[in-house]
């Protein structure tokens, strides 16, 4: 019986099928998941056109980083609708992450791993504030499985979000369809995300998705 890849293979595969992309193709589906994302936003918080009630949400983020979905249109949505920012720095003694909010993409400079994060001056965000989070990862399938890069800070900071008892975020992943594969190995410490976002549209993991992962 042929054993299952391992998540190094399934990451190494899923990183190559992204890096494989052209940059007019990386563009033109970033520009589709940030419109996805656009639609989606709105019916996870509850807003209505052009307005929020009550404390404006806030979102945390990664910056795209190489090959990553570039949400950069997603974010400036977000400045527009009034919806708070929070980016991570991350702490790499601890492999932890303080989270800043940024109004602009001025607000970052280059960080630890060559990754933009927020100036040392940014306000810090709690991290109880946050109800939305955009994930970034290697590789994803269907029921909300996740690869990342092998620091864990996401896995981490989510876990520790639910130990705290307080109502956990909603997690959503941009990703390209090229990085979804059928089945990852999960172990227990690792976090499953709520929302799949690819060029096709979103969907909610664990339903059927609007096109199947071509991978794995």
């Amino acid at each position: 019986m042929e054993a299952s890849p391992t998540k190094a293979v399934l990451r190494k595969e899923a990183l190559a099928r992204r890096g494989a992309l052209t940059e007019t193709e990386r563009q033109a589906k970033s520009a589709a998941i940030c419109q996805h994302l656009v639609d989606l936003l709105p019916r996870l918080f509850h807003i209505g056109p052009n307005q929020t009630t009550g404390a404006p949400p806030t979102v945390f983020t990664y910056i795209p980083f190489r090959h990553e979905v570039d949400i950069t249109a997603a974010l400036d949505w977000c400045w527009k609708q009034g919806i708070r920012v929070a980016a991570p720095r991350t702490e790499p003694d601890t492999r932890g992450m303080r989270l800043h909010r940024i109004q602009g993409l001025d607000d970052l400079e280059p960080g630890h791993y060559g990754i933009r994060e927020p100036k040392p001056a940014c306000p810090v965000v709690r991290d109880d504030e946050i109800r939305i989070v955009l994930i970034p990862g290697a590789a994803f399938d269907p029921k909300g499985g996740r690869i990342g890069y092998g620091g864990g800070y996401y896995d981490r900071w989510i876990a520790q979000r639910k130990r705290s008892g307080e109502n956990p975020p909603t997690i959503i992943a941009p990703c390209f369809e090229t990085q979804l594969t059928g089945s990852i190995p999960m172990e227990p410490h690792d976090q499953r995300v709520d929302w799949l976002v690819t060029e096709s549209g979103p969907w909610k993991a664990g339903t059927e998705p609007q096109s199947q992962p071509e991978h794995g």
